[in-house]
């Protein structure tokens, strides 16, 4: 993913913030067991999360190792490590696939590219093993490769069937500015109905709950990301949902609106969730640590407007 699903360190306890790095060091070493060096390298904090709030839905038997480690210079700390580590390790490894080809496509990136070559047996492996999630990331992907082709007209319309009878797959997120708008929510459906389905590891009673927080966290990220990168992408020509609105005089309230209505979606399903392990940790993430680069976003441009008025 994009490493927006993340803690806020100045907010939760000392001792919470190290159980949270114990399960995202946990991860670290399932990759680098897994996948070596070059999986070790595509450890992110949103797929920490996924370990988290999984191992505390399914209350998972835990491991916890007392370990040495170059990234932590050397110190002995703990790292906890469950059946759902393993499982967040392979989705990791699937979506950064996915991502290091989508770089190469966008940016002819050479280091992407090669990146993409050296995972793809990998990938092939767990294509096999996860035939759902799998089915899906290719599905949506092409819609949304399909989405920036056309340069956002409305054809990701493909497999719409099967997640109708998902809660609110086919609701509109806010009343917005008419143009643009069908544009931004078809692209973050695309993406959002694949981090669903990452979000769903076993097909049970929780699976409808977990599909709808994943849906709108899915969403909420690829919409941070899109105004994250919208400077960028307009420079270089770039396909970003955001542009055709982003000259509007309410772009900025919009945009605040859009992600703060999506968040709320989304907590509401994470609420109802049984989860009491962890749940500091979690709602910390879902309640302010995604806010976290919103704000960094936001004191950039204030710094940048302030120095135009000078």
């Amino acid at each position: 993913m994009f490493g927006y699903v993340i803690i806020n360190k100045s907010e939760i306890s000392g001792e919470e913030y190290e159980r949270f790095q114990s399960y995202y060091c946990g991860l670290c070493r399932v990759l680098k067991r897994k996948y070596k060096k070059r999986g070790q390298a595509l450890l992110n904090y949103d797929m920490a999360f996924l370990v988290i709030l999984l191992t505390s839905l399914y209350e998972c038997d835990t491991s916890e190792l007392s370990v040495r480690c170059v990234p932590n210079g050397g110190r002995q700390h703990i790292v906890r490590i469950n059946e759902m580590t393993d499982y967040a390790a392979d989705m990791n490894l699937m979506l950064a696939y996915h991502r290091c080809r989508d770089n190469w496509q966008d940016d002819h990136s050479h280091s992407q590219h090669v990146l993409a070559r050296l995972l793809e047996g990998y990938y092939k492996q767990l294509r096999e093993k996860y035939p759902r999630q799998t089915k899906v990331m290719e599905q949506e992907l092409f819609n949304l490769a399909q989405l920036e082709k056309h340069k956002g007209k409305n054809i990701c319309t493909k497999n719409a069937e099967d997640v109708c009878w998902k809660e609110l797959a086919q609701r509109q997120i806010l009343s917005a500015p008419k143009k643009g708008d069908a544009d931004i929510d078809s692209a973050a459906n695309c993406f959002g109905r694949i981090t669903a389905e990452v979000f769903v590891c076993r097909e049970d009673e929780w699976k409808d709950s977990l599909w709808n927080m994943g849906f709108f966290l899915g969403k909420f990220i690829y919409l941070m990301d899109a105004y994250d990168d919208l400077e960028k992408d307009r420079k270089r020509g770039s396909y970003n949902p955001l542009l055709p609105i982003a000259e509007k005089k309410d772009f900025e309230g919009f945009c605040h609106q859009m992600l703060v209505m999506t968040m709320a979606d989304c907590s509401r399903r994470f609420e109802m969730l049984p989860l009491v392990e962890e749940i500091g940790i979690l709602r910390n993430i879902i309640y302010s640590g995604i806010w976290t680069k919103y704000e960094t976003i936001q004191g950039k441009k204030k710094t940048v407007l302030d120095r135009q008025e000078k």
